[in-house]
């Protein structure tokens, strides 16, 4: 993925200034090891996400277990749409996520139908 973002975000590109960009896969891809396509379930199941752009100084908790539930009221934010005037209850957005806010989170096992606890 290095050669990736290295396209995406050549050095000094101003991209950045006014962009953001969510970064994620479907599922066992390693940012740093190249992607885990087969073996064991956990390894499977670890889905990268990052979250990157300029936040104008705003803290965000990176110690939230996200999950693909956080990425659409996420975008909604920072479309600048309040979520709390949407029709519909979302998940929290990364931007207001705190460790303290973390539920477990759980995936299929597909050999067996299992439900497995991913936080192990």
């Amino acid at each position: 993925l290095s050669n990736f973002f290295s396209e995406l975000l050549p050095a000094n590109n101003e991209i950045l200034k006014n962009s953001f960009i969510l970064y994620t896969s479907d599922h066992g891809q390693g940012v740093e090891n190249g992607t885990f396509h087969g073996g064991d379930f956990l390894s499977h199941a670890t889905v990268p996400m990052m979250l990157i752009g300029n936040f104008e100084n705003k803290l965000i908790d990176t110690s939230y277990k996200a999950h693909h539930s956080n990425i659409f009221p996420t975008l909604l934010e920072l479309m600048g749409i309040d979520v709390t005037q949407t029709k519909y209850n979302y998940d929290l957005s990364l931007l207001k996520a705190q460790s303290h806010d973390s539920k477990p989170r759980y995936f299929i096992a597909t050999s067996s139908d299992k439900l497995v606890l991913f936080d192990q």
